[in-house]
């Protein structure tokens, strides 16, 4: 499999991303989803938590050593845990890898647009404050 080549080749981490060429989406998420996942998406490169163009799309593999650096370290739970293993990696160097996925959306997803967006939105700035008082060392 492509994921055991990524590690293979010194990927601390692989993630899934919807937003690669080589993805395949057969089943789109709506137009609303998608627009707030890439506002969220824009927000969170701009506070410079991340230069992944698609954090929430489920698909993540870590070595052990690599989990045991980020979840000992992470504080939030729920939809944002995401950005906020990522930006845990990118503080302590490790090496994050993208890999295309298939995606079929799911018409069940439990994300609500509205408040957890919003819950999303104060979560980057929980982040970027934890992170600049040291709380990822």
């Amino acid at each position: 499999d492509d994921c055991w080549r990524l590690f293979d080749a010194g990927a601390d981490i692989v993630i899934g991303s919807r937003a690669l060429p080589e993805s395949r989406i057969e089943l789109r998420q709506p137009w609303y989803r998608e627009s707030l996942g890439r506002v969220f998406n824009i927000l969170l490169r701009g506070l410079r938590l991340t230069p992944f163009r698609d954090t929430q799309c489920g698909f993540k593999g870590f070595t052990a050593a690599a989990a045991h650096v980020c979840f000992s370290r992470q504080l939030l739970e729920g939809f944002s845990f995401d950005v906020e293993v990522l930006h845990i990696a990118a503080l302590h160097g490790l090496k994050v890898v993208e890999k295309p996925v298939r995606w079929v959306n799911s018409p069940q997803s439990r994300v609500h647009p509205v408040t957890d967006s919003s819950r999303m939105f104060a979560d980057m700035l929980r982040v970027r404050a934890n992170a600049r008082r040291g709380l990822y060392a």
